[in-house]
């Protein structure tokens, strides 16, 4: 059979496919048809999205995606072209459809924002009558120079600062106080054309009720940074996931942090865009001492300075690379035994958990984990060995 016939079925095929699907009243997604009283905000769908999924993941036209049963995570890919160009296809469509899709509420606690697609969907909520609230860096987000946050405020959009010297360096958004999504991303141009960031987003009833207390804490009470009374730390379980939040600096993010690398048995892997914290370092050389298999990428800018720990950990002979992009790697994600999964918005630095309003997820679960070392080993490729690294 020729190429052109064979090309022709194959339209036809999917020509029957969509038709049954419309006629079953269900819904295509990347993911295969699924019933169109699917759960609250399915995976949404957005121009430059690929279809069937290879291996379970979808590519974007710059990023790629995965779907589980109560999450869904993008990561993003830099956009080579002129920022200011087409930028369709990026992982911002997708968290813009999900404001789009919101009934109720929306509730963002946002360092920074001036991202055209996404300000333009909140703007639209707001437009729609739904609850529209925003918490921000006083620095960063109120009083940046792009002007952005002055359209909400405009707008009537309610705006909360933290008015401190430290960072309101969440990134997340409560949709209809049921969906949480959170991650590495700034809500900004460059955040998703520009650097390597995560962006998860979870269907889960409780972690949306401890990022919706602390959302009330920063907006209704204006408690930031260590005046903050701590969170519910106590681990919750989905299906046979294990699940347990952490809010910096009040629910000591960097201590769970430790306590978890130490019960790892046989890998240890991570992408930071800040990685300064000695104790992590010393951590990460007694397990490396113990036989746990050690990979980390770093990002190339302030890797090399003298607070880093890439020299001390190069220099002990663990397997390290610097990042391949020419902007950022802005990640924050710890890998554990390739079972868990370590992602939010804290660096590991003494700011990112000791100062700055963080929030920090750590989650056993084997299928969100393949996803993040998929990411993993993205990023890996693209990286190179540390050179002109002093060793004593």
């Amino acid at each position: 059979m020729s190429s052109a016939p064979r090309h022709l079925a194959g339209l036809l095929l999917a020509a029957l496919v969509l038709a049954l699907a419309l006629q079953l009243a269900l819904v295509p997604t990347p993911f295969g048809l699924q019933p169109a009283t699917a759960p609250q905000e399915p995976l949404p769908l957005a121009a430059g999205v690929s279809a069937p999924p290879v291996d379970g993941e979808f590519r974007l036209t710059r990023g790629y995606g995965v779907k589980g049963d109560y999450w869904t995570v993008y990561f993003s890919s830099p956009y080579r072209g002129n920022a200011a160009g087409d930028r369709a296809g990026g992982i911002d469509a997708m968290l813009a459809a999900a404001i789009d899709a919101a009934r109720v509420s929306l509730d963002i606690a946002v360092f920074e924002l001036n991202n055209p697609l996404l300000t333009e969907a909140i703007l639209a909520a707001a437009g729609r009558g739904l609850r529209v609230r925003v918490v921000t860096d006083d620095e960063h987000g109120l009083r940046a120079s792009d002007g952005l946050m002055g359209r909400l405020q405009a707008a009537g959009v309610p705006l909360v600062d933290d008015a401190r010297s430290a960072l309101m360096h969440n990134k997340f958004v409560i949709i209809d106080g049921s969906s949480v999504w959170t991650g590495s991303m700034n809500l900004t141009v460059n955040g998703v054309d520009r650097h390597n960031n995560n962006l998860l987003q979870l269907r889960q009833a409780e972690v949306a009720r401890r990022y919706q207390a602390e959302f009330d804490e920063m907006f209704g009470q204006g408690l930031f940074g260590p005046r903050s009374p701590r969170g519910d730390k106590t681990p919750f379980a989905e299906g046979a996931a294990r699940i347990r939040v952490y809010f910096g600096p009040e629910d000591e993010p960097a201590m769970a942090l430790l306590d978890a690398l130490a019960g790892a048995q046989d890998s240890i892997r991570f992408l930071a865009f800040s990685f300064t914290l000695d104790d992590l370092g010393s951590l990460l050389l007694r397990q490396a001492a113990r036989d746990v298999a050690l990979q980390g990428i770093f990002e190339r800018v302030g890797s090399e300075s003298v607070w880093s720990e890439l020299g001390p950990l190069h220099c002990a002979g663990l397997d390290l690379r610097q990042d391949g992009n020419p902007w950022l790697l802005h990640h924050k994600v710890f890998l554990i035994d390739d079972d868990t999964v370590v992602t939010g918005s804290a660096n590991f630095s003494a700011s990112g958990t000791q100062s700055n309003d963080e929030n920090m997820l750590i989650i056993e679960d084997k299928a969100l984990a393949a996803a993040y070392a998929a990411e993993f080993e993205r990023r890996w490729d693209e990286a190179s060995t540390p050179r002109d690294l002093a060793c004593n």
